[in-house]
């Protein structure tokens, strides 16, 4: 089937967007009147490719879509940039710096922080994802190792994730003239977490509130102790002491 034969709407389905995401990464070789070929030797046109994917599927492929933007047939927005600024500075300790939670290096995937071994240094991203049963505490205190009543004192909040789940990049896409156009939508995954206070008296985590809120609302939670809620409004636990 030919480029333009294609209904609009296959490109909407989960595996083309990963097919198009994954299209930044395709480098050609030769591009000459409308046929390509890649540094792995497919040879690919608007209407086919010779790699196993195409031949299977008889669907675009990653190198239909590369090529498709080569040639102004396609446009689309590169995927989200890593950045070499991270969010979240550690100590000497390797606690967060002035966050409102403990954040630890353990936490950083969770923060779409990742270690590129070739740089050898740490990027950040904005696909940010929590582990399920994960505990953060707003006192570094609560890891130190010290016995549990040594140090429940100097503790006051905990929350504990229930459920997470990850960011949805998809596309709305639309004819214009010759050219297909992908205009990129991100749904962002929701966190939902239980918030227990600390009783002093018992030494016991007191459950307070279960919460939801988007991924990137709950990052803000962590680091200034107030965010957006999905039920509306706002949660600070900082004025809940």
């Amino acid at each position: 089937m030919a480029w333009d034969d294609f209904d609009i709407s296959v490109h909407g389905h989960e595996e083309q967007i990963k097919r198009i995401d994954n299209s930044f990464e395709v480098v050609f070789n030769s591009i000459e009147n409308g046929k390509a070929v890649t540094n792995h030797g497919y040879e690919v046109t608007l209407d086919s490719c010779s790699c196993p994917d195409f031949l299977t599927r008889k669907l675009p492929c990653k190198h239909i879509y590369a090529l498709a933007k080569q040639l102004n047939r396609f446009v689309v927005s590169q995927k989200m940039e890593r950045k070499e600024n991270l969010i979240v500075e550690l100590d000497d300790n390797g606690n967060s710096k002035g966050w409102a939670f403990v954040v630890r290096k353990c936490n950083f995937p969770s923060l779409d922080i990742r270690f590129n071994n070739i740089t050898q240094s740490y990027t950040q991203g904005e696909d940010f994802h929590f582990n399920v049963g994960a505990i953060y505490y707003d006192n570094p205190i609560a890891y130190s190792g010290e016995p549990w009543g040594s140090v429940v004192n100097r503790i006051n909040f905990s929350i504990q994730i229930l459920s997470s789940t990850t960011n949805f990049r998809h596309y709305r896409f639309e004819h214009r003239a010759n050219t297909l156009y992908a205009i990129p939508i991100m749904e962002y995954g929701v966190t939902s977490f239980n918030i227990y206070r600390i009783d002093h008296d018992t030494g016991k985590e007191a459950f307070y509130k279960e919460v939801s809120c988007y991924n990137k609302d709950f990052v803000d939670l962590l680091k200034y102790g107030h965010c957006k809620i999905l039920s509306g409004g706002q949660i600070n636990i900082l004025e809940l002491k």
